[in-house]
């Protein structure tokens, strides 16, 4: 509650500051609503609007979905979601909508496109066959409040009836660009890589999850940071973040299978003991 005689009224809105501020202003309430500050997730997702299948529970609005929902990301094929990247109720947003699916999703998020694969939605044209719905007839800029990105261990999931990515392209590019260079590294391949760490935390820790959080987002903001790089810079730093995503997928494949993980405990103890026999 703030209050003020004579003059204008500061109010100091701060992190900490609660998500609604009660003034009286004579013998009136005021009551003022305070937006968390938008980042660039809150624009690298869906719409509240979205539907998604959940198991056993059938169309949920994206607004009312869960950590820990089952939800439909193939063809009969349904994961968990283990996290939300981000989840704002309250931030407006311009969404591009393709109808007749009428899928509302950020302009660098990416979804599947029939011959092209993960796509970011601004590459997507009239005409384009999106994978498990349909031929594109129209495309609309719609404006929409709340920003949803679930996160499934797949890295997809079946938005609208359309096949959709977890994550975005930083580029307007499906693959990676070194300046007018264009990689085969796709956009899809990256971002699933770039958060394996914290699937490995989920794998390790007894699936702890964290909604809107910070640290299980370093890698996409990292990401962001590189591709702001000079192509130069960008071609340097390639070839060891390419080696640190080889054994990133190779740590998660590990964590995940009790067959390898045992295999890799005893061919590392095999060659610890062939390495102190020499010695």
């Amino acid at each position: 509650f703030g209050c003020a005689s004579g003059g204008p009224l500061l109010v100091v809105v701060t992190p900490e500051t609660a998500s609604t501020i009660k003034l009286m202003v004579g013998d009136n309430e005021v009551i003022l609503r305070v937006a968390p500050k938008a980042d660039f997730l809150d624009f690298v997702c869906f719409s509240g609007n979205s539907k998604v299948q959940v198991k056993e529970r059938g169309s949920v609005l994206m607004c009312d979905l869960k950590i820990g929902d089952e939800v439909l990301v193939g063809k009969n094929e349904y994961e968990p979601v283990y996290t939300f990247a981000h989840k704002n109720e309250l931030v407006s947003t311009k969404y591009l909508q393709f109808r007749p699916s009428l899928l509302e999703l950020s302009h660098d998020h990416m979804v599947f496109v029939d011959g092209k694969g993960a796509v970011p939605a601004t590459m997507v044209e009239i005409g384009d066959f999106l994978v498990n719905d349909g031929i594109v007839t129209s495309i609309r800029e719609v404006e929409r409040k709340g920003a949803y990105s679930p996160f499934t261990a797949s890295g997809t999931i079946v938005v609208n009836g359309v096949l959709s990515s977890n994550y975005i392209s930083f580029q307007e590019s499906n693959v990676l660009k070194l300046g007018t260079i264009q990689t085969s590294l796709t956009y899809q391949w990256l971002a699933q890589t770039f958060v394996t760490p914290y699937r490995i935390w989920l794998t390790i820790s007894g699936q702890k999850a964290f909604e809107n959080g910070s640290w299980h987002t370093i890698g996409l903001y990292f990401y962001a940071w590189y591709v702001d790089q000079s192509p130069m810079t960008m071609m340097l730093l390639l070839f060891p973040i390419s080696a640190l995503l080889v054994l990133f997928v190779g740590a998660e494949f590990v964590s995940s299978n009790p067959f390898a993980c045992m295999a890799t405990v005893a061919s590392f103890t095999l060659f610890w003991r062939v390495i102190n026999k020499k010695a």
